[in-house]
């Protein structure tokens, strides 16, 4: 690893971190929702499915590995580890969001859309400036970075469709008030 590399990553973990401090400081009461027993069932079942879906890719990872077809693909495999661990966070975010179970009662979904819209933001930030530098491939397999930063960009990109299309089927489904 270089060294500019090596300060990048420990410059956004502390960021990251003193970020975290500052929103559960000023937003805990905010943040402080609780699940009903209906959504902590869709949760469960979310997690059994998610978990399903991160064997069954871990299965698939480990007969390609073991037939040899990474050498013929520009896939490494950290970036296939990674794509197990976001396929499972897919699985999870979106079967609950579409049963209505992913936030808790009284939590402020704004937040979280701020948040992954900065997160997206800041991705395709980092991958436009990992494609100026050429750092895109190495050794004709894909860069870790800017491969995760698509992976990344990708995952948010469907969670935030699903939220948008959840709210909107919602509040279509809100009963007028009869006047």
């Amino acid at each position: 690893m270089n060294n500019s590399y090596t300060t990048g990553l420990a410059f956004g973990i502390c960021f990251a971190l003193i970020a975290y401090v500052v929103i559960y400081k000023f937003q805990k009461e905010k943040l402080s929702g609780h699940y009903d027993e209906r959504q902590e069932l869709i949760r469960g079942r979310a997690y059994k499915y998610a978990l399903f879906t991160m064997i069954f890719l871990l299965l698939a990872d480990l007969l390609a590995d073991g037939f040899g077809l990474y050498e013929n693909t520009p896939l490494s495999h950290s970036f296939t580890s990674l794509f197990i661990l976001m396929s499972g966070l897919l699985v999870y975010a979106v079967y609950c969001i579409k049963n209505d179970s992913y936030f808790g009662v009284g939590i402020n979904i704004r937040a979280y859309v701020i948040t992954i819209s900065l997160v997206i933001l800041l991705q395709v930030i980092s991958l436009v400036l990992d494609f100026r530098d050429g750092s895109f491939l190495i050794d004709g397999k894909l860069a870790f970075g800017p491969s995760s930063r698509i992976l990344f960009i990708i995952i948010f990109a469907i969670i935030m469709i699903a939220l948008y299309s959840h709210s909107r089927n919602a509040s279509d489904a809100e009963p007028e008030d009869e006047q």
